[in-house]
């Protein structure tokens, strides 16, 4: 998945929308992937250095990180 600010909008919007029943049914297995999403996406999101991506990075951190 390139990091690029179209990428991140539908990975927020999928995570809003989608996040909790995932959890729920994956438990272990969401949280790895949120894992990667953490280390991964977001560290090549902002190196980028565009100001809409990292609003998006940190909407995405935050939704993480609760």
């Amino acid at each position: 998945m390139p990091a690029n600010q179209y990428t991140a909008v539908s990975l927020n919007a999928f995570l809003q929308m989608g996040g909790s029943a995932l959890f729920k049914r994956y438990k272990s297995q969401f949280i790895k992937m949120l894992n990667v999403v953490s280390v991964n996406f977001l560290v090549n999101l902002k190196s980028h250095n565009v100001p809409e991506s990292k609003i998006i990075a940190a909407d995405i951190h935050a939704y993480i990180e609760d």
